[in-house]
């Protein structure tokens, strides 16, 4: 079994909005119950899908664990700077072309997207 040693607090996490590749630092993240954040995703307004973080393998940093244990079993790691997304917490919804999509992470932030 492989411990994660959790990252000093000046680590930061990033929440990113597709629609212009804007990436803004997350530096108090370690504050943040992940297990109880609320999601929300709407497209064009309409709420589509709400979960909560504890529905990713009952707490996100479960699923980073997962992860490297899995890799470590193969004889690889994680890699400082690689970009680790562990599931979600609502539903895959499909988009058409014209659909705004938005997604909000109590705590975290939101990210908007326009499909054009």
């Amino acid at each position: 079994f492989l411990m994660i040693r959790r990252p000093p607090r000046s680590t930061p996490l990033y929440s990113s909005a597709a629609s212009d590749g804007y990436k803004r630092q997350l530096r108090e993240w370690q504050d943040v119950d992940l297990a109880n954040v609320d999601g929300e995703m709407t497209v064009n307004g309409a709420s589509v899908g709400t979960g909560k973080g504890s529905l990713i393998m009952g707490h996100p940093l479960q699923a980073l664990a997962w992860l490297a244990n899995k890799l470590a079993d193969r004889g690889r790691e994680l890699k400082e700077g690689e970009f680790v997304t562990l599931g979600s917490v609502i539903a895959t919804n499909w988009v058409s072309q014209g659909d705004l999509v938005e997604v909000n992470m109590s705590g975290l932030g939101s990210a908007t997207i326009k499909f054009e």
